[in-house]
């Protein structure tokens, strides 16, 4: 079986089970004609195909797929053309009945290389994300490594360092053999 899990939720028994027959068999496919139920098997699907009678009015089917996972892609299944912009109520795309054969395969075509370019998107957008965090931490430690570099050289050249002496006294002298390699007293 693939991940690719596809509902197929339509009010008439027969076409939902002559679209089902003709799906190719890699996939997990799950069927009702309740729309209740459809919600519920729409959890964790990839591929939706929903009937337009489960939605009477315009706005009802907007408000509705608000609640399904933004991963999965939604056919609505149609024998008329719908009253409302499918693509504004958030169906990806529309199958027109009778469902068979190319036109279903053709859906199911699409609906998969939208998810798949979605997954593409979101891989892009998390590698990019990484990458800008990784140049901002980068040129942070630059600043702390510049920053510590000047300590250095002036703990190195410019303030002196005292010893003392067998005999207890003073000796004050330069840091300059401390100093950093490739770098050069001023």
């Amino acid at each position: 079986m693939t991940d690719h899990r596809v509902v197929v939720a339509l009010t008439d028994r027969d076409a939902l089970d002559q679209c089902v027959a003709q799906l190719p068999d890699a996939y997990d496919v799950e069927t009702t004609t309740s729309l209740g139920e459809a919600r519920t098997l729409l959890s964790d699907a990839r591929i939706a195909f929903l009937d337009r009678s489960f939605f009477p009015d315009a706005a009802s089917p907007a408000a509705w797929l608000e609640t399904v996972d933004p991963d999965c892609r939604v056919a609505l299944v149609t024998s008329e053309p719908p009253a409302f912009d499918p693509v504004r109520a958030g169906f990806d795309t529309v199958v027109q009945r009778p469902v068979y054969g190319d036109r279903l395969r053709g859906a199911l075509v699409r609906l998969l290389r939208l998810a798949r370019y979605d997954d593409l998107i979101r891989e892009y957008a998390t590698r990019a994300e990484a990458s800008d965090c990784v140049e901002t931490v980068r040129r942070a430690l630059d600043g702390v490594v510049s920053h510590l570099d000047g300590l250095a050289y002036k703990a190195a050249v410019r303030d002196p360092v005292v010893e003392t002496d067998s005999g207890g006294r003073r000796k004050e002298r330069t840091g300059s053999a401390t100093l950093p390699a490739g770098r050069r007293a001023p």
